[in-house]
């Protein structure tokens, strides 16, 4: 997807607003292409800055992007075990073995 240049980008992401619109609208807009709006509009998707609305046709919005740092729980001990919460696991029945042999 390289080959597009900043510029363009920013001028595809100025005419995206809250509204659905189809890639011909946005090059109406934006006076380009409609070939280079797709490919611009797949790239900020990419990034985060677009939604991509399957349909006939494809539709494109606005939309920002998400901050996915990694939010850890403050009570998260690292241990190798799954999180259960008290009383929401009941362990197997341990079987009890007697090794005692009978004596004759």
């Amino acid at each position: 997807m390289a080959g597009l240049s900043a510029e363009l980008l920013d001028k595809v992401k100025e005419c995206l607003d809250d509204s659905e619109q189809t890639a011909q609208e946005i090059a109406e807009k934006s006076g380009l292409s409609v070939q280079v709006v797709r490919q611009a509009a797949s790239i900020l998707n990419a990034k985060g800055y677009a939604m991509t609305i399957s349909g006939k046709p494809m539709r494109y919005r606005r939309t920002t992007p998400i901050n996915h740092e990694r939010q850890i729980r403050e009570d998260y001990q690292g241990g190798p075990q799954p999180y259960l919460r008290p009383g929401s696991y009941t362990p197997p029945e341990q079987r009890v073995y007697n090794y005692n042999r009978r004596k004759d």
